[in-house]
């Protein structure tokens, strides 16, 4: 049974074999959100995906693959955009998913803004049944 280094070399000497034997319209098959797909890439070299995260060298590799595929124009150039909250993020070459999204996210405020209008409804009810009680309570037509 290897040890901790010896599957460490071995997973990265598998990585680099895989990056060989692919063309460049193999990785334009795997782009996914603008990175190389890494499920299928640990799927088809057969190791765990957190291989990819955890083995520095195999994660130097993979970054240092997608920006050659960057420079050969195979993966989108990175583009960091400022939301509303200032934050930077990478735009998602999908715009599809996007506007997907924004039907989404509107559909969901809306559903907000309704759920919102209902319990604004239920407290003024409540309020009134509230003071009704009180009512009953201090003329004595309530039982304590």
């Amino acid at each position: 049974m290897p040890n901790g280094q010896q599957l460490k070399q071995k997973n990265y000497q598998a990585f680099l074999q895989w990056i060989e034997g692919k063309t460049d319209n193999d990785f334009k098959q795997m782009v996914c959100r603008g990175l190389l797909n890494r499920v299928k890439i640990a799927q088809e070299i057969g190791f765990a995906k957190s291989v990819l995260a955890q083995n520095p060298d195999v994660r130097n590799a993979l970054d240092k693959l997608e920006e050659d595929l960057r420079s050969k124009k195979v993966l989108p150039p990175k583009v960091a955009e400022a939301d509303d909250d200032g934050l930077a993020t990478i735009a998602e070459p999908n715009s599809q998913k996007r506007v997907f999204d924004q039907a989404r996210i509107k559909r969901l405020e809306s559903d907000v803004a309704a759920m919102r209008a209902e319990r604004d409804l239920w407290r003024d009810r409540a309020e009134h049944y509230e003071a009704l009680d009180r009512v009953l309570m201090a003329s004595g037509r309530m039982p304590r």
